[in-house]
């Protein structure tokens, strides 16, 4: 594309020159300038596509801790390494707050891991000794001590960058068919310039100049050579940004042939913020008080259902406990006025308790329609406090413009139909009318909550 732009600036703008000084002839410097100001500003704006791509990569890049702590080989003793300076089998310890710097395996401590920039996933989930733990994702509750099984280009943070990367690099066919075209196009151009050229020159020799000069400017295969790659890129930015991974540029034209959509739930249909649905209390308790309850106790914790509870009873002062224990995954004990109280999932309660769980509230509790959790004293139930998903507002419209599409909708669930949250929300007033597929199922707590977790294979 640039040698037709470049000869025909060139010779306009020498022309003009030489018109200029012999004092006769057309002059077109602003014709110049005018097409230069207008191919400046597209090569300008396909550069900020591009940035823009890059910054998704760089948003990924930064998440990653510089620095993390590295243990010796018995424990004892700490010291602050640059992340980039670990090695496979090195230890390390993650504190409540900090990142992950590499993947490898807890060898001691529970907490719960926010693995959202992963995973997509709101809510933490329930990490002990065993389990794997991923670059990137965050240390929500307690310490933990990990023994690193991959770093730099070999964890699933940097295939992730690496996927990005090489979309953003391959072009896909109709780009790849356009420099094709593009490149004979050129030839074809400069002939039918010639071509009039000596045309004009035979007839006019007058307008031969200004009418040759015309078809190689208007010749110019920007479609072709800058605005298909420009869109490209714009487009590769903006699902990005939007949380879409593109794998190969090559799926964007396939879009129209699509049959069928799937579906994630949380933080795609739902906002993947939890919100407190409901509270039900043991007929003995006031629910303002089983709320305050629970606000006091779950202030030391960082879980988003605690935050929830918390940020829903208010600023009001309330009596400090005493002897507070944190379980991961579990929730939280201690003493509130001379009395021992415990909130968390059903586990837990039943766990450091014996009190049975009113059988009317079994059927919410057993289900997967929502998040639970149970406020508890050594004697007796007091309250449960479910929660939910929201619907993103423009869930319902999506689905519905979709089903027009003649597209078939599918919702990738952690739980069988009519079960889940997922399943409530699609068949309940038939707000999102689509069909369900059960993902493999992760039961046990997360956090203070007794949630069952989805899980898809081939991440």
């Amino acid at each position: 594309m640039d040698l037709p732009v470049s000869l025909a600036i060139l010779i306009a703008f020498l022309s003009s020159a030489a018109a200029t000084i012999g004092g006769r002839g057309e002059v077109y410097f602003d014709s110049v300038v005018m097409f230069v100001f207008f191919l400046s500003a597209s090569r300008y704006f396909e550069d900020m596509a591009r940035q823009r791509c890059a910054a998704t990569v760089e948003k990924l890049v930064q998440s990653m801790p510089l620095m993390t702590t590295r243990l010796t080989a018995t424990g004892a003793t700490e010291e602050a390494v640059a992340a980039a300076t670990l090695a496979p089998d090195d230890r390390v310890l993650i504190r409540p707050g900090e990142t992950v710097p590499a993947d490898g395996e807890i060898e001691s401590g529970q907490s719960a891991i926010d693995e959202s920039l992963l995973s997509g996933e709101s809510l933490p989930l329930a990490r002990g000794p065993g389990e794997r733990l991923l670059g990137g994702s965050i240390n929500i509750t307690n310490p933990l001590q990990m023994r690193v099984s991959a770093v730099g280009a070999d964890t699933v943070m940097a295939e992730i960058q690496r996927t990005i990367e090489r979309a953003q690099a391959d072009k896909p066919p109709m780009a790849r068919l356009a420099d094709r075209v593009a490149a004979h196009f050129i030839g074809i151009v400069l002939s039918i310039v010639v071509c009039v050229a000596v045309f004009w020159w035979w007839h006019d020799p007058t307008r031969w100049f200004g009418i040759a000069l015309a078809v190689l400017i208007v010749s110019c295969p920007c479609a072709l050579s800058l605005a298909t790659p420009t869109a490209i890129s714009a487009t590769l930015g903006r699902m990005q940004s939007a949380g879409l991974l593109v794998k190969q540029a090559a799926a964007l034209e396939k879009l129209n042939h699509i049959t069928h959509v799937v579906f994630d739930k949380t933080g795609t249909l739902t906002r993947g913020e939890p919100a407190l649905e409901a509270i039900v209390c043991n007929p003995d308790f006031d629910q303002t008080r089983c709320l305050e309850l629970a606000a006091t106790l779950e202030r030391y914790s960082e879980h988003p259902l605690a935050r929830v509870l918390v940020r829903t009873a208010g600023t009001r002062d309330r009596a400090k406990p005493s002897n507070i224990v944190s379980v991961a995954g579990g929730g939280i004990s201690a003493t509130i006025d001379g009395r021992q109280y415990y909130i968390g999932s059903r586990e837990f309660i039943s766990g450091q308790t014996e009190v049975e769980i009113p059988a009317a509230w079994q059927d919410a509790i057993d289900g997967d329609a929502v998040s639970i959790v149970l406020l508890a004293r050594s004697d007796c139930v007091l309250a449960m406090f479910t929660f939910s998903d929201p619907l993103r507002d423009e869930a319902r419209e999506l689905v519905d413009k979709l089903r027009q599409m003649g597209k078939s909708i599918l919702l990738m669930t952690g739980g069988s139909k009519g079960r889940s949250s997922s399943g409530r929300r699609c068949n309940r007033d038939r707000r999102l009318p689509c069909a369900h597929v059960s993902a493999r199922q992760n039961g046990g707590g997360t956090g203070t909550a007794g949630r069952r977790r989805s899980r898809f294979d081939g991440r």
